[in-house]
């Protein structure tokens, strides 16, 4: 006979955490899926994680919507849902090999469309501006 086992409320969580993410990276509706690596091998928190990536959607905004990017509306900019992922460190808070998984829209302000080997060719440029010997990965994201 089989015993009934109470679902532990942390996967419940996990669960539900999961189906959120999903439902916004979905809602983003993203062109490209980035990979930005920053090649440290110390530990880095992830405050100063975050704190590239805001300066790489400022990099591209400016860049697609020009100089008074950031007296435009939130909603016209570049977003992102930017997964950070490394091993653990002996630091709360930091990891090493920090690099994130991005589902990125660029700037719907824009007047143009950017295709991926442009795409590519700014945030290498930025990102390397950002963080030396990062590395980049642009794919685009296709709807099947």
């Amino acid at each position: 006979m089989m015993q009934y086992v109470e679902p532990d409320q942390s996967y419940m969580t996990s669960v539900a955490y999961r189906a959120a993410v999903i439902q916004h990276a979905v809602s983003l509706n993203p062109q490209f899926y980035l990979t930005l690596s920053t090649n440290r091998n110390y530990p880095t928190s992830l405050i100063s994680g975050q704190k590239l990536i805001d300066f790489l959607h400022a990099q591209l905004d400016r860049k697609l919507l020009g100089h008074n990017w950031h007296s435009q509306d939130h909603s016209g900019r570049t977003q992102s849902l930017s997964i950070p992922e490394g091993k653990p460190s002996y630091r709360e808070g930091f990891l090493n090999q920090l690099h994130y998984h991005c589902f990125t829209a660029p700037a719907r302000n824009s007047l143009r469309i950017v295709p991926r080997w442009e795409m590519e060719e700014m945030v290498s440029a930025m990102w390397a501006k950002a963080c030396p010997g990062g590395n980049v990965d642009v794919q685009n994201i296709y709807d099947p």
